[in-house]
């Protein structure tokens, strides 16, 4: 704050051994009932990518479709990872086959699972979420003897792959023999596949499998949304004026730190074109031969800069904004209209700040809180932009 003193968002962040945003992310997330999807976005969000390059032309692209969500590249993510559950629980076919088809990473979807993991864990010892909201997996004697023993193959396994032993040639014949194997527990051909079985040992598939049967509704995403843009803002990427000219691939995006920058070719917004009315808020901002931005969601732009903003200045006529010193938003409409949306945008700040605040200080605030449709809703026929 002011004084130099935590405020208790920074005493709760302070203690949560993540990243900033992640650690935001996940204490804004405990405002609602929406504990496992905004655990699972966090996950997702701290990983590399596990979609892979492929040929546009090729079959994966077509199978794997279905799972891409308009609404941002953690959420196809999320999608990813519940069907992945679906096809474990399912036993129908192999995940590692199926993960091949599709052109999917697994490891890195067994690197989520213990994410979430740690992170309720995180929430749960923090006094965020009720230890009964998130049970953790009870394991009998015998199936802690089970992943022991699992886990020791797995090291063994480890330890054999990064072996090298040069022959007359200078050739490793460790090397070539374990060349078969793509990450350090998956199984060669003939051999078990010692993380998908420890990973049956060691997670609730059947808990898991209920909850990736999930049915959001449009208020729902757009909260997950005004979640993850709290944590993340000022990462807004602002589209420029001329991309109603251009292919999605081509769009360009401006920040207040960065000018002129695109989507990431592993982005679904170098296919999906962001609109007019909407920003692009990101995690991450690439400069290599020309800036990217990665990880983004879509959102409008009114909830993203009204209810994120740090400082927003506005005028008497409430006709215009100023956002943190270099968005310019012209609100259109009446004054009444105008006053409205920024007198619900005010409601909305102060709820969500007292709610935080309880729930921080222990004192039982309200666990659901709710989202004016209003607002969240709000698009270019209501405003326009401008760089100050």
């Amino acid at each position: 704050n002011g004084g130099g003193q935590l405020t208790p968002l920074g005493t709760v962040l302070s203690q949560l051994p993540v990243d900033v945003n992640i650690g935001k992310i996940l204490t804004m997330g405990c405002l609602f009932n929406l504990v496992d999807e905004v655990v699972t976005l966090a996950a997702a969000l701290s990983i590399q990518s596990p979609i892979l390059r492929v040929d546009e032309g090729s079959s994966s692209v077509q199978l794997r479709r279905e799972l891409v969500s308009d609404d941002g590249d953690c959420f196809t993510v999320m999608n990813i990872f519940d069907e992945w559950i679906k096809i474990k629980s399912g036993r129908t076919e192999s995940s590692k086959r199926w993960c091949s088809r599709l052109g999917f990473e697994e490891q890195r979807l067994y690197e989520m699972t213990k994410l979430k993991r740690q992170f309720s864990e995180l929430l749960q010892d923090a006094g965020l979420i009720d230890r009964d909201s998130m049970p953790r997996p009870r394991f009998t004697a015998r199936e802690k003897e089970q992943r022991r023993v699992v886990r020791s193959l797995m090291k063994d396994r480890e330890r054999r792959k990064r072996r090298r032993v040069l022959n007359t040639e200078g050739i490793s014949a460790a090397a070539s023999m374990d060349d078969n194997d793509n990450d350090g527990a998956s199984a060669s051909v003939g051999e078990v596949d010692l993380q998908s079985l420890d990973f049956a040992l060691s997670n609730d598939l059947m808990a898991m499998s209920k909850k990736s049967r999930r049915d959001l509704s449009r208020v729902d995403l757009d909260t997950l949304k005004l979640i993850i843009a709290s944590g993340f803002y000022p990462n807004v990427a602002i589209p420029d004026e001329g991309n109603d000219r251009r292919n999605a691939q081509e769009a360009v995006f401006h920040s207040q730190a960065v000018r002129c920058f695109q989507p990431h070719a592993s982005s679904v917004f170098s296919s999906a074109a962001i609109m007019g009315g909407e920003v692009a808020v990101f995690s991450t901002l690439l400069d290599t031969d020309a800036p990217y931005f990665t990880n983004a969601i879509r959102m409008p732009l009114l909830p993203c800069s009204l209810l994120c903003g740090r400082r927003i200045d506005i005028d008497q006529e409430c006709r215009f904004a100023l956002v943190d010193g270099w968005l310019k938003i012209e609100f259109l409409g009446d004054l009444e209209a105008r006053s409205s949306l920024l007198y619900i945008a005010v409601e909305l700040r102060c709820l969500l700040n007292t709610s935080l605040q309880h729930r921080l200080s222990a004192s039982g605030g309200s666990n659901a809180c709710t989202s004016n449709s209003n607002l969240l809703h709000a698009n270019e026929q209501q405003c326009k932009v401008g760089d100050e």
